[in-house]
């Protein structure tokens, strides 16, 4: 299940954090579409997913994380990774 079919995904990542000692590296990876295409209604669908949902924007917002680092070259762009350590 991806962080956006959660109901409260920016919960899991504030708990995520609090776990993440610091000097600590936290990672997500979720699946990103900026124009929703039949691959990423399919992916919706059977993940109860919002794929056009940037969450990666939240990690990258708090100020405990530093060197906050995205790559979305998987799946040609579809899906995303975003990284960050904790200050």
């Amino acid at each position: 299940m991806g962080l956006s079919a959660m109901p409260e995904w920016q919960k899991v990542i504030d708990k995520s954090l609090s776990l993440v000692r610091v000097g600590g590296k936290i990672v997500i990876m979720d699946w990103y579409m900026e124009e929703l295409n039949l691959w990423g209604r399919f992916i919706d669908l059977i993940g109860n997913a919002d794929v056009t949902r940037p969450t990666w924007e939240y990690l990258k917002s708090r100020k405990e994380v530093k060197d906050f680092n995205l790559n979305h070259s998987f799946k040609n762009g579809g899906v995303f990774v975003a990284s960050g350590y904790k200050v």
